[in-house]
């Protein structure tokens, strides 16, 4: 068969997708639409490319993003127009600060129906630009060949979603009817030479580290923000931790979250005093990742002086969190790291460590004093995480007060464990989907651990072709946004119920019926022991719901928040 059988409009398709293959393009999500048939139909009978349905697009775009992060490698989003192309948003907003790449593909409707009452019909070019890195527009005449410009448009966009900077880019494609006129022929896939793209070149110059260096900055603080897991990084990073006068601190989500000097870093500065918080502050911060989740701990570094602060960024990228003017060094984490314990000296002042292990040391012994066997989320997540096997799995914590209590309690997460939660933007919509992703694409155990709102705002999620197996959810249903009952702001307006704090009495029992999963319920301690142990065991998609009381739960909190050390 020779290309010119097939319409040009599809053979124009051809040589977009054939350009994504090339790239590396191994995964597209698609959602159901008509406009977008030939693109559906040129993705699916690629034979490197695997294709996934997912009916509502808001779900989609967060579970390609899940695919996405963990595989680090750009993932396709596929949607017919109109309102569709716009349930991608939230998505790409967390892809964009996230820095995960994805290439967003929406079919459109020809220019010329554009304001004229046309069904499906919207202004879609550029309808993301500001959380976007690049968007194209394919030629709209398509029954003229243009293969190698629908190429090259597929390649650009692939290198912009990785380089230098990862993140969202955005494809829109008017196509004109007839959509199915080439459904029953064999297709091919032309390759052409794509124009060289070549990222930045990167400068990796460090100051000089001498001795006056480190008797300037003794007061040395490395805080690791949201990044992918990465074993070469966290191995040069252990050869620091093991001195124990350079202070580490690693976020939950920051693929460091077992190379910490303390695990209980966040409850230190969230329990410290103004006078402990002045102690607690370094010369040179270190920041490598992203953002992280601690708001004590930023407030604490904005309102600060700090003599110097250096980001380590592979792509030279910083958002300046903390208004501290840093330089940034474009290195690897695992090459700084590596770098710089060659340029400590053997004995370093650690009396600044020494003020961090003190308040550490205080805060465990009156946590201790708190009744860690009552009924409540706090006390039920330390269980639940404590239960989990020590193996390598993935576990997606989801927005609001999941990821705090589990950020509270880093000391119950195992080393081997991949830690996850959608903090590009932090919105509790998306959490499952995105944890789903994961799931469809490793055979690892994977986990999802988030609060009531945040399930029931997702549960399109589960509206998949395939449900992967190796998937189970424990569902923590404080009967509505509890997090805004441990805020002073919310709990003192008379509003707040029902606008911020949300009670509904709602339970997922019959979501799991609807979708044919397993279910357990706990309303007690006795029902969670039993019901964790019949968690852990299970082998197939399941939720265990565990109910608590919100006012209980607060009550807790309060106290675990007034811990004076």
């Amino acid at each position: 068969m020779h290309p010119q059988v097939l319409s040009q409009q599809q053979n124009n398709i051809n040589s977009l997708v054939s350009a994504f293959a090339q790239k590396g393009l191994k995964n597209v999500v698609i959602s159901p639409g008509s406009r977008n048939a030939p693109l559906v139909m040129s993705f699916q009978r690629h034979p490197s490319i695997k294709c996934f349905s997912v009916i509502d697009e808001r779900s989609a775009g967060f579970i390609a993003l899940g695919m996405a992060k963990k595989l680090q490698e750009p993932v396709a989003l596929l949607c017919t127009s109109g309102s569709a192309v716009l349930n991608y948003y939230p998505a790409i907003s967390e892809a964009f600060y996230m820095q995960v790449p994805l290439l967003v593909i929406s079919a459109d409707r020809p220019p010329d129906l554009l304001d004229r009452w046309d069904g499906q019909a919207i202004h879609q070019f550029e309808v993301f630009k500001p959380h976007i890195l690049a968007s194209f527009n394919t030629p709209a005449n398509t029954e003229i060949a243009q293969f190698q410009s629908y190429f090259d448009i597929g390649s650009k966009a692939y290198f912009d979603s990785v380089n230098p900077i990862a993140g969202p880019v955005h494809i829109n494609v008017p196509l004109k009817e007839p959509l199915y006129r080439n459904a029953e022929d064999v297709f091919e896939y032309p390759i052409f030479e794509s124009s060289s793209n070549v990222a930045p070149k990167q400068n990796t110059d460090l100051p000089l580290m001498d001795e006056k260096f480190f008797s300037d900055f003794s007061k040395i603080l490395i805080l690791n923000g949201a990044a992918n897991p990465c074993n070469d990084s966290v191995n040069a990073l252990n050869k620091i931790n093991y001195r124990n006068d350079v202070v580490i601190l690693s976020d939950v989500i920051s693929g460091k979250h077992a190379q910490n000097s303390f695990q209980n870093w966040e409850a230190i500065v969230l329990n410290s005093n103004e006078e402990q918080e002045a102690e607690l502050l370094p010369d040179l911060l270190i920041t490598t990742g992203k953002m992280i989740l601690s708001k004590s701990l930023k407030n604490l570094l904005k309102k600060s002086k700090i003599k110097a602060h250096w980001h380590i960024a592979e792509n030279g990228y910083c958002a300046d969190t903390f208004y501290s003017n840093p330089s940034v060094f474009k290195l690897s984490d695992q090459d700084f790291f590596e770098r710089f314990e060659q340029h400590l000296p053997q004995q370093l002042n650690n009396a600044y460590f020494n003020v961090w292990q003190h308040l550490s040391e205080a805060h465990k012994l009156k946590v201790n004093t708190l009744d860690t066997e009552s009924y409540n989320e706090f006390n039920l997540l330390v269980k639940f995480l404590k239960a989990l096997p020590s193996e390598k799995l993935n576990l997606n914590i989801s927005n609001s007060m999941s990821i705090r209590l589990a950020a509270y309690n880093m000391h119950c997460l195992d080393p081997q464990w991949n830690m996850f939660s959608n903090r590009g933007v932090s919105g509790i919509d998306g959490c499952t989907s995105t944890a789903i992703g994961m799931a469809l694409i490793d055979n690892a155990p994977n986990y999802l651990i988030t609060g009531d709102l945040a399930f029931f705002y997702d549960v399109n999620a589960f509206l998949i072709h395939e449900k992967p197996q190796n998937f189970k959810v424990l569902i923590m249903n404080n009967n509505g946004g509890g997090i805004f009952k441990n805020i002073d702001g919310p709990s003192k307006m008379k509003e707040s119920d029902p606008f911020l704090y949300t009670p509904h009495n709602y339970s997922a029992k019959h979501i799991a019926s609807h979708y044919s999963m397993k279910y357990i319920r706990a309303e007690n301690q006795e029902q969670f022991d039993s019901g964790l142990n019949e968690f852990i065991r299970c082998n197939d998609l399941c939720f265990f719901e565990v109910f608590t009381d919100s006012d209980t739960n607060t009550e807790f909190f309060k106290q675990y928040k007034q811990i004076q050390l």
